[in-house]
């Protein structure tokens, strides 16, 4: 448990992912803890009426308070409490769980540039995503196969890798989002050195932030 206060708590934007698959019954599930709100400030950028139903199926209650997108860019830091940021992408009614349609893939886009956005802005401290999926992106016109290469384009950023990591144990993979049959190609002495060095840069900095 955080020992900050509501005013110094980091702020993480958690982006709620495909509307059809099970991003929003994850975001209700964490917004349902008492610790979230004692550890950081959760804003979920996503479609609150989306939330609602998915909550109302479930029988839970959805007591996280809710902003538009232009009420939340007036207030920005001054949140201090969970808070759901409605992106407004989508009518409920239209969304098949468990299903692929473009406007899926193109909302949780949104979600994501616009968290991305905020990051790059300095107004919340991290990002937090829930799964996509490339087949929606891709009907949507979307190019990406994950987030991983969404964030490295958006940050333009030329060296990246995605890494795992809990208190036990911490993974960085070489190649990611490729087939199989593609990984010997795509490895190299170069690129395998690149990981570990992007990853021993960010343990020291996961250590660091653990000490203070």
């Amino acid at each position: 448990m955080s020992s900050k206060s509501n005013n110094t708590l980091p702020v993480l934007a958690i982006t709620m992912g495909d509307p059809a698959g099970i991003g929003p019954e994850l975001c209700l599930k964490y917004l349902a803890q008492p610790r979230s709100a004692l550890e950081c400030i959760p804003l979920v950028y996503a479609d609150a009426s989306i939330l609602k139903r998915v909550a109302d199926h479930l029988d839970w209650e959805m007591t996280t308070p809710v902003l538009t997108w232009d009420e939340y860019l007036k207030q920005l830091r001054s949140i201090t409490q969970p808070t759901i940021i409605d992106m407004q992408t989508l009518d409920e009614n239209l969304v098949e769980p468990g299903t692929v349609a473009a406007e899926y893939g193109r909302a949780s886009y949104v979600y994501i540039q616009r968290a991305i956005e905020q990051a790059k802005q300095g107004k919340v401290d991290a990002i937090v995503t829930n799964p996509i999926h490339k087949e929606a992106l891709n009907q949507a016109g979307i190019r990406f196969p994950g987030h991983t290469e969404i964030l490295a384009t958006q940050t333009a950023s030329d060296s990246i890798c995605m890494m795992l990591t809990s208190k036990r144990i911490t993974c960085a993979l070489v190649t990611a989002h490729i087939g199989y049959s593609q990984v010997a190609e795509q490895l190299s002495v170069e690129r395998i050195l690149e990981v570990i060095q992007l990853t021993n840069s960010a343990m020291q900095a996961i250590v660091g932030e653990c000490r203070n």
